[in-house]
């Protein structure tokens, strides 16, 4: 029973952790592609936060779908946790703004490398 829970990622390691923090990963850098000055604007931080977090749907089902629960467990479960990452997906993501111009006010980051996109 422990390989197939260490398989499944439901451990402290397994493949299916990778696809926890890529695919987030990957869809927030998509965001950034498709607006540059994403980091400098609340709104398209906190949706990018958002789109992100719902990435959460995806890998909740296929790891419950993987252990054999009943359908409609795992549909609740997946909302569940897709909808409250969502939340605090969209509310940690207005951090990012004030972190930004912080430091560029300190002349951490290059204010021209990010203008250009």
């Amino acid at each position: 029973m422990m390989k197939q829970v260490l398989y499944l990622g439901m451990g402290e390691e397994g493949p299916l952790m990778v696809l926890k923090f890529i695919l987030p990963g990957f869809l927030v850098d998509c965001c950034r592609v498709v607006y540059p000055k994403m980091a400098t604007n609340y709104i398209a931080c906190a949706v990018a936060g958002i789109i992100g977090s719902a990435s959460r749907l995806f890998t909740v089902l296929i790891t419950d779908g993987l252990v054999g629960m009943e359908w409609s467990v795992v549909l609740n479960h997946a909302l569940v946790a897709s909808l409250t990452g969502m939340i605090f997906g969209g509310f940690g993501a207005l951090m990012v703004p004030p972190i930004i111009r912080r430091l560029e006010a300190h002349q951490l980051l290059n204010p021209e490398r990010e203008s250009r996109g």
